[in-house]
């Protein structure tokens, strides 16, 4: 794994986060949340810290696209995944497809949005395989919010977090734009 891939797969999901918590708090659609985080990763036995920005939009349906950049390129967000916030604070997941390396990787961003101004958790992920159970399951492509609870979240993502293996973790701070 390369730095490359790290960097796209830290910002797609750090993007898809912030779009989560826009969605929570009081503001209407469509919105645009931006944001500056890093991400702390170990790759190839060594800790990189990687820096980038964030760009979350979300349409007046709840479609969500934005993107993860930093000097080596950008990285979309794939899906997203949220839960109803408890005293100011959102479970979020979100998930990016980074196609910008030698080999593809499938990266999850499992984390808590605090009132809409961080984001922060851990990073997972593994290599992508365009016909692999975990990214069938999670139902790539779709890029509508889709609701978690305590007593649920849906099968595919249940097991892509079980599958994917934890490589580091991220931090993310922003607000809404205008």
């Amino acid at each position: 794994m390369n730095r490359k891939v790290w960097s796209y797969g830290f910002s797609l999901l750090v993007l898809l986060g912030l779009s989560i918590t826009v969605t929570a708090q009081d503001v209407e659609l469509p919105l645009t949340w931006k944001g500056e985080g890093k991400a702390m990763v170990m790759m190839e036995e060594e800790l990189e810290t990687i820096a980038f920005e964030a760009v979350i939009n979300i349409d007046t349906d709840g479609w969500v696209t934005g993107k993860f950049s930093n000097e080596e390129g950008d990285a979309k967000i794939e899906r997203f995944y949220y839960s109803d916030p408890v005293d100011g604070v959102r479970n979020v997941v979100i998930v990016v497809l980074d196609r910008n390396a030698d080999e593809s990787l499938l990266v999850l961003l499992q984390g808590k949005v605090l009132k809409g101004q961080l984001m922060y958790g851990e990073v997972l992920l593994k290599k992508f395989e365009p016909e692999g159970a975990i990214e069938k399951g999670l139902n790539l492509g779709d890029k509508s919010a889709t609701a978690i609870f305590p007593d649920y979240m849906p099968e595919g993502l249940k097991n892509a977090l079980k599958t994917c293996k934890k490589v580091g973790c991220f931090a993310v701070t922003g607000g809404y734009a205008k």
